[in-house]
């Protein structure tokens, strides 16, 4: 009994602490709650005053904003006053332009019609004062400008027959030229051939000397001999006619350029005569109507004066170059490049000429 109640005494203190302690943890529970209770209470407090200023300050600005408004629509109603008003002044400044735009119309009409009036006044007054002076001048100085100018032509006419003959003479050095150094390659080619059959002759000797070679071994050098005279014979000979061609082509363009020479100077003395002879009648026909006509024989003076002759420049039918010869080029190459040069400055030549030639 005694262990029994010592048992139940202590199950007794230890209910009694523990409920000592739940009222504890239950008394501190209390408080905590209450002091975040209350904090929670001061931080929506304090979020509130927040929100309040900031409501009122976003009041203080759209209040402000509204003034601002009324004031610019009060603003704008004063403008738009201003612009009708101005508006009407408008109409009547633009009315009163166009008044004045057609009074300076009809002003320009009567200033066009008086300057016409001038200008028709003021031409008649310089025609009569250059009519004067081309009286004046026609008497004075239209045939002596006229003589002038035809002398300046037969001037430039002997200048331009002097150079082509200089072109001729220079073409005709430059052909003695080329058969000169023809007829020096003529002579070392045929020393050289002359040079080249002695020596095959020297063999041909040395060969027939030999007797203890047998009938085989002499035939062959005999043929190898013969055959090499053979070839130098022929490539003579084929030089010697390459050289008579080349020669024959350089006579016939020779010839062709004299030809062509005396063809020019023929219609050069043509077309002077014919110059001299248009001339003399002109004038006489001239002076005959120098007192009928003044004006137009003035006119027909300036136009003569005015007439520029072409130039014919000698080089471009008649070049001064030479071409070297003594080059690696085969003869009948350099033949067929002479030929067609030639013939083509020739061409132009007497194209010249006969542009020259006055038509009858």
């Amino acid at each position: 009994m005694e262990n029994e109640e010592m048992r139940l005494r202590r199950e007794k203190d230890a209910v009694e602490r523990l409920h000592d302690e739940v009222a504890e943890r239950a008394r501190r529970l209390d408080e905590l709650i209450r002091n975040a209770v209350s904090e929670t209470e001061r931080r929506e407090r304090n979020w509130i005053a927040e929100k309040v200023n900031e409501w009122n300050a976003r009041e203080a600005k759209l209040s402000e904003k509204c003034e601002h408004l009324c004031e610019r629509i009060r603003q704008s109603g004063i403008d738009q006053t201003t612009i009708q008003e101005q508006s009407s002044t408008i109409k009547l400044l633009q009315a009163n332009l166009e008044a004045c735009r057609q009074k300076l119309a009809h002003s320009e009409g009567k200033l066009t019609e008086m300057e016409s009036k001038l200008r028709h006044v003021h031409d008649y007054d310089e025609i009569k004062e250059e009519n004067v002076k081309l009286r004046f001048e026609l008497d004075n100085g239209v045939m002596a400008e006229r003589l002038k100018a035809k002398e300046i032509e037969v001037g430039n006419l002997e200048r331009r027959m002097k150079l082509v003959e200089e072109a001729a003479t220079l073409r005709v050095r430059e052909l003695k030229l080329q058969l000169k150094l023809m007829t020096e390659k003529l002579e070392k080619k045929s020393a050289e051939c002359r040079k080249y059959r002695s020596s095959v002759t020297a063999a041909e000797h040395v060969v027939a000397v030999e007797p203890s070679r047998s009938s085989q071994n002499k035939l062959l050098p005999l043929s190898l001999s013969e055959s090499l005279s053979s070839a130098s014979a022929n490539s003579s000979s084929s030089f010697d006619r390459n050289l008579r061609s080349r020669l024959k082509n350089l006579d016939q363009l020779s010839h062709q350029l004299d030809v062509s020479l005396e063809k020019y100077r023929s219609g050069y003395r043509r077309r002077g005569r014919a110059d001299r002879h248009s001339f003399v009648n002109v004038t006489q026909g001239d002076m005959q109507k120098a007192h009928t006509h003044p004006d137009s024989e003035f006119e027909v003076a300036i136009s003569e004066a005015g007439v520029s002759a072409p130039e014919i420049r000698p080089r471009d039918g008649l070049p001064t170059f030479i071409t070297p010869l003594m080059t690696s080029t085969p003869l009948s190459t350099m033949d067929d490049r002479i030929a067609k040069a030639s013939v083509n400055k020739l061409t132009t030549l007497e194209e010249a000429s006969a542009e020259t030639v006055p038509v009858a």
